[in-house]
């Protein structure tokens, strides 16, 4: 036999033997992102839920041994529960966890993917859990989390979408209050960074960016969200949102996002914009929060006509619990200061027995109904006017106030609060360092939480300004008063600048 046959022979053994290694791989249960699983995960992060329903469906017939599957249909159960809190959508999700948890843990391909999806998918029951309100399941769940992707990261410890979790977890458990400590200690062995978890998810994010990843809208989402809510750095998270959204202007959740961020930082008429003009795609599934949105950027302009009419919208159409009580309480705004305070202790009363509450807006609204007192008028007009960055006509009514008209304690201290903010925002900072001193002198020892916001935000001046010394002090006095309400965010946002001081 010549040389020749013996090579071609060779090469067909070969190749069969590749072939069977191919067949093999593809055989046994694995994780892999082929263009379909890119294609449906695009699909439901953009909440177009039938379309990805369809890939879904298509990757069980050509890939079935794709776990993915399993995943992705799980996160767009996820979306669902965020998104809608339909009943029927976190009874799905409980029945699709506890098989998907156990589809991934059969995977045994070697791969990156496997820890991090398993550890995802114990955040996602973390985070539902959550929602329902078993506080321990939720620490509970999101501690196997952490685990896993740290296990995870021990064997592939370059791969990103594991450290970008890994830093997520330490941004926030750096700035837990004090009052969650429980929760802390049962996370026994995640250690928090705020700056070290701020600065690897900012390289990440950036990374994802320059090379197109698709994971790149939801990193640089978590990036902005961490950056307003967490480290109070809102223009910053603002633009970034912006950026985002510009280069996909049809993407529903970066709309949000970006008309959120808009809103926390004085830009309410771009809020509005956005949101008025948007175009409603069928193919996505319906983002029922962005009519709450809209109506509060009408009640910050006190356009309160319109304000009502959406609020009221949304608070028919809406399914779940979360900010059904605040909604109560934005309608007896409404009706407050257009004159009509009987309708505004009708809508108080239906804002009390909302429930059950977990949100911060949503225990406040209630504490408000349950504290029976009707609002100052023109401090609660500041107020909005201020939230919606209208500074200018927030302080001509401060400035048409008369003092004699503020009664109660807690009136006058808000005055000088309000009056405070509205300087700083408008760069006015001696003037807001001595109205701002002021509510502290005034109200340290009560209850209220005007004191305590007042050293938070002295702490932000001072920090700005290069005065780290006196920044580090305040954010301290932040800390050693306990207000009854709004305290855990005072308190997150004061830990989380002491952890840039320090770092």
């Amino acid at each position: 036999m010549s040389r020749y046959p013996q090579k071609a022979l060779a090469l067909i053994v070969s190749g069969l033997f590749v072939c069977c290694l191919f067949l093999q791989s593809h055989a046994q249960p694995s994780l892999r992102f082929t263009p379909d699983a890119i294609a449906a995960y695009r699909q439901i992060t953009r909440l177009q839920m039938d379309q990805a329903s369809n890939t879904l469906r298509r990757m069980d017939r050509s890939d079935p041994q794709n776990r993915l599957i399993v995943f992705l249909r799980i996160e767009q159960t996820f979306l669902r529960c965020l998104i809608t809190e339909s009943p029927a959508a976190f009874e799905q999700f409980d029945q699709l966890i506890h098989p998907g948890i156990q589809s991934i843990q059969a995977v045994k391909v070697p791969s990156p993917w496997t820890s991090h999806c398993l550890g995802e998918l114990y955040m996602m029951k973390g985070i539902i859990a959550y929602k329902q309100r078993d506080l321990l399941q939720a620490a509970r769940e999101i501690r196997r989390g952490y685990r896993t992707i740290q296990e995870g990261l021990a064997d592939y410890p370059k791969f990103l979408p594991s450290r970008r979790d890994m830093a997520i977890l330490q941004l926030l458990i750096g700035t837990v209050p004090d009052r969650y400590q429980w929760a802390v200690e049962l996370l026994s062995g995640i250690r928090g960074s705020t700056s070290q978890g701020q600065a690897v998810l900012s390289g990440i994010s950036s990374n994802f960016r320059a090379q197109g990843h698709f994971l790149m809208e939801e990193t640089v989402f978590l990036e902005a969200i961490l950056l307003h809510y967490v480290l109070g750095r809102t223009s910053e998270a603002h633009a970034l949102g912006k950026s985002l959204q510009e280069r996909d202007p049809g993407h529903p959740v970066l709309l949000f996002l970006r008309a959120l961020l808009a809103q926390e930082d004085g830009h309410n008429d771009d809020t509005i914009r956005l949101l008025s003009t948007c175009q409603e795609d069928p193919r996505q599934m319906p983002f029922p929060y962005l009519t709450y949105l809209e109506g509060k950027a009408y009640l910050y302009r006190l356009d309160l006509d319109k304000a009502q009419s959406l609020m009221s919208d949304w608070l028919d159409g809406w399914q779940g619990t979360s900010l059904r009580a605040d909604a109560c309480q934005k309608l007896a705004w409404c009706a407050l200061l257009d004159g009509y305070e009987g309708d505004f202790r009708r809508w108080m009363n239906r804002c009390a027995q909302e429930g059950p509450v977990y949100l911060e807006q949503d225990k406040q609204a209630q504490a408000d109904a349950r504290d029976g007192h009707i609002p100052h008028t023109g401090l609660l007009r500041a107020r909005l006017l201020f939230d919606g960055g209208y500074f200018e006509e927030a302080r001509g009514v401060l400035d048409r106030m008369d003092p004699a008209t503020l009664l109660r304690d807690e009136d006058r201290l808000e005055s000088t609060y309000r009056r405070g903010r509205v300087a700083q925002a408008m760069n006015h900072s001696t003037e807001a360092i001595r109205w701002l001193g002021i509510t502290w002198n005034s109200g340290r020892d009560a209850k209220w939480h005007f004191a305590c916001a007042s050293a938070l935000q002295l702490g932000h001046i001072y920090q700005a300004s290069g005065n780290l010394s006196e920044a580090e002090t305040w954010y301290h006095r932040c800390l050693s008063v306990q207000p009854d309400r709004y305290g855990d965010g005072l308190h997150q946002k004061a830990k989380a600048g002491l952890h840039q001081l320090a770092d």
